[in-house]
């Protein structure tokens, strides 16, 4: 009888770190990246290969109830930074973690999150020609949140809220960052697939060692989405946000887009997006700032392989200013993705920036290579 009950929790405890184990997801990303004009300038050009190696474990369980369902999401992630220039060459290491807690009963689904992450940035001016380890500031980011959608049939309405602060060392404390939202949204389902949506959203951002840096803002979302066709999804929205910075005046930004999703043939997807943003300011040089942006994406699957995904997409934006000052971007990617077997990925990327200023100092170009490998257990 000891001998079959020993037998039994044996096979019991092997069952239950099988499931575990399905649970568990654990990957390494390596990504070298060549940059020849870092801080994107027209002068004082730095050429850098940045090396970073990012470990991630995931842990999703799920748990299923009489009355509802639940899950519960875990992820560390982390690993080191190199920047190799002429100049010199630091390592530093950066990582963090996320939980996920969702629960869903009936038409109404919770979630709570929580995120801590360790980073740094630099400070050095452009002339020194390279980031130096004592430039480096390392600095906290540390969030959480609560969201409750209702799918009340034609009309399912999403509440959230959600905190987060940038936290430096002692030396810069004064920079230091808090940021507080709540948002509803709603969503009419006119037709089957097609729907309305509304939303509100109050800001309000603050540095505790700076109370003139408290903004308050109010931001008011309409627009519809829907299929047009069976190959066409799309979307227009339009926006209008009051910012109320504290001890200076009120500013407003009134946000006009297009999202078109077309796909045109079973391997191939194209996404075509559209903006028109017109921003005042509260700074005595610009009085407002108009921008119109325009971004297509493509991503083909060739049908000669499974594992091989291309991709590619174009850029432009046009900044207008109150002053004098005009600016043309334009940025282009070239991309390639493959699969190989055992979970292993590895991707190729070309990306192109130009930026078209009638002040010559904000003039620049930068071209970026970037490798990157990634393996999955």
């Amino acid at each position: 009888m000891q001998k079959k009950k020993k037998k039994k929790r044996k096979e019991e405890v092997k069952k239950a770190l099988r499931r575990t184990m399905k649970d568990i997801r654990f990957s390494f990303t390596a990504k070298t990246i060549y940059e020849d004009n870092l801080y994107k300038t027209h002068d004082s050009q730095v050429n850098a290969f940045i090396n970073s190696l990012d470990i991630d474990l995931q842990y999703n369980p799920k748990f299923i109830w009489r009355k509802g369902h639940t899950a519960i999401g875990l992820r560390i992630k982390g690993g080191p930074d190199t920047n190799v220039t002429k100049r010199g060459v630091f390592t530093k290491g950066k990582g963090g973690f996320k939980t996920l807690l969702t629960h869903t009963r009936d038409r109404y689904a919770f979630a709570l999150n929580f995120g801590l992450d360790k980073d740094y940035s630099a400070t050095t001016e452009i002339k020194t020609g390279a980031i130096l380890p004592t430039s480096l500031i390392d600095y906290w980011k540390r969030s959480y949140g609560a969201s409750l959608l209702m799918d009340f049939r034609r009309l399912p309405t999403e509440i959230v809220y959600t905190h987060s602060d940038t936290l430096y060392t002692k030396r810069y404390a004064s920079s230091n960052t808090s940021k507080d939202e709540v948002s509803l949204t709603n969503h009419f389902k006119v037709f089957p697939k097609t729907s309305l949506l509304s939303s509100f959203d109050y800001t309000v951002e603050n540095s505790p060692k700076r109370p003139q840096a408290r903004i308050v803002s109010y931001t008011f979302w309409t627009g519809i989405k829907g299929r047009i066709s069976p190959k066409v999804d799309g979307l227009v929205k339009a926006g209008y946000k009051i910012s109320n910075p504290k001890g200076t005046p009120r500013t407003t930004t009134e946000t006009l887009g297009l999202n078109l999703e077309y796909q045109m043939f079973r391997r191939l997807l194209h996404n075509l997006s559209l903006e028109r943003n017109l921003e005042s300011t509260a700074y005595a040089e610009e009085a407002w700032v108009r921008k119109n942006k325009f971004a297509w994406d493509t991503s083909y699957l060739p049908p000669w392989s499974r594992n091989l995904r291309l991709g590619a997409g174009f850029t432009f934006t046009d900044y207008d200013y109150s002053s004098f000052r005009r600016d043309d971007k334009y940025e282009l990617y070239l991309k390639t993705t493959y699969s190989l077997k055992n979970k292993l990925t590895l991707s190729l990327r070309y990306d192109f920036e130009y930026n078209d200023s009638n002040i010559l100092e904000n003039d620049y170009k930068s071209r970026r290579v970037s490798l990157e490998i990634s393996k999955e257990f």
